[in-house]
């Protein structure tokens, strides 16, 4: 947990910098993504009368699957523009845990790709297009009497 005491502010901002266990992120260790290393953060609390103000960034590796070619693979999700205002806490000790995994957590892509060109695999065979062109493009395709989907054909509405 990244916990701020703020009686240990005083005029001069308080400097953060460390590393939390990933676990706190809460993601699944046995899919993807999951983390691959600590949480690393370098913040800035400073109080505005009896708010504080948490500025900074954080970053955390992750171990991902590639959505095409299922290759697993190592990225870093970095959030350059942490920025919370917790109001009326002076004196207290304040938990921002839980927005530094928020801030973590939304800036994950929808899908992670191993690079940009990524073929992915065949979807008849599996095989990965990356290495090549698979088998199946030799094969010839049903015709289309023998399709499974030409029963649709004859439907009358």
């Amino acid at each position: 947990m990244i916990r701020i005491n703020t009686t240990h502010i005083e005029d001069q901002p308080l400097l953060l910098e460390g590393e939390e266990n990933g676990e706190f992120l809460e993601l699944d260790p046995n899919s993807y993504p999951h983390p691959n290393g600590p949480v690393s953060y370098k913040l800035t609390a400073s109080m505005a009368g009896s708010d504080l103000l948490v500025t900074g960034s954080v970053c955390v590796r992750l171990a991902a699957e590639c959505a095409r070619c299922l290759k697993e693979l190592k990225v870093k999700i970095n959030v350059p523009d942490v920025c919370h205002l917790y109001e009326g806490v002076a004196g207290q000790i304040v938990d921002i845990s839980n927005e530094i995994r928020e801030d973590l957590l939304l800036t994950l892509p929808v899908a992670f790709h191993c690079k940009k060109s990524c073929k992915g695999l065949c979807p008849r065979c599996g095989a990965d297009l990356n290495k090549g062109p698979c088998r199946c493009a030799e094969e010839t395709p049903l015709p289309p009497e023998d399709s499974p989907w030409s029963a649709l054909d004859n439907l009358k509405f």
